[in-house]
């Protein structure tokens, strides 16, 4: 070797060097040293405040989490999941509120089945009663309340001695009544009684409505103090087949005339046609 040229050594003698190999976990180990210069004058002056230290920028072989510029890693991941979860968690909420709403529409309506609490029995929803000239055989007699029949015409009206009498009178709508029969609907079951929420649930609904279309009038057109009523069958009338349901305009005070079609009787009266 010739010294202050650099230039390699002519002689025989093999390089301890030639075709070593530096792979990448051997240099990433490796202690960066300072430049001569500045190791003397670091042992004339000694260490500064400032620590020398290798270079730290990332580097995406690591075996470490990738490094991300916007700094989003498993946590970003984590919200999206959340955010999914929540999302479903929504949309079943508003799927089984579309389904229990429209399932209480239709038992509104009496068009759906409505079932009873754990291991009560259901009671399907009331039908029509058949009128008394449509009927080919008697209705089975269960226990009535006096004055009133499945053989009354729609359109009686009666007035009932006190409010928890079992006896109605028949009277004449031209003169003061109580109670009006504006139809007849029949309620389906099995054996068992049905409880409070059968009554007043669908068959109350169905009452409702048979009022509304008997007298032809909005609920807020109907005069003060009328409301909709029903008379069911009672435990024993139920165990003996009656399954009868009358539809009742109740009035109090007293109401005097008919109220079948009682907005068309409304709108003669107010254009001065006779009625």
């Amino acid at each position: 070797m010739v010294e202050g040229t650099g230039d390699k050594s002519t002689s025989g003698d093999p390089d301890p060097f030639d075709g070593l190999t530096l792979d990448e976990a051997f240099i990433r180990s490796g202690r960066h040293e300072p430049p001569a210069r500045t190791r003397e004058a670091i042992s004339r002056y000694g260490q500064g405040q400032t620590e020398w230290r290798t270079a730290t920028s990332p580097s995406h072989k690591s075996t470490q989490e990738p490094w991300r510029a916007t700094g989003r890693g498993s946590s970003h991941r984590r919200s999206k999941s959340i955010a999914l979860s929540i999302g479903l968690t929504i949309l079943a909420s508003v799927l089984l509120y579309a389904i229990t709403s429209g399932h209480r529409s239709q038992s509104a309506r009496g068009g759906a089945l409505l079932m009873g609490s754990a291991g009560a029995p259901s009671h399907a929803p009331i039908a029509p009663a058949q009128s008394a000239a449509s009927r080919t055989s008697p209705p089975t007699q269960g226990t009535q309340i006096d004055g009133i029949s499945p053989t009354t015409a729609v359109g009686t009206c009666f007035t009932v001695s006190g409010p928890h009498s079992e006896h109605m009178q028949q009277t004449p709508c031209s003169k003061p009544h109580t109670q009006e029969l504006v139809a007849f609907e029949e309620a389906m079951g099995g054996d068992t009684y049905p409880d409070d929420s059968y009554w007043n649930g669908p068959v109350a609904s169905t009452c409702f409505h048979d009022q509304l279309d008997y007298t032809g009038l909005a609920r807020s057109a109907w005069p003060r103090g009328l409301q909709s009523s029903e008379l069911v069958p009672q435990p024993v009338g139920w165990a003996n087949g009656d399954r009868t349901v009358y539809c009742m305009a109740e009035s109090a005070p007293a109401q005097v005339g008919s109220l079948h079609h009682a907005a068309a009787a409304s709108r003669s009266k107010s254009s001065g046609a006779p009625a």
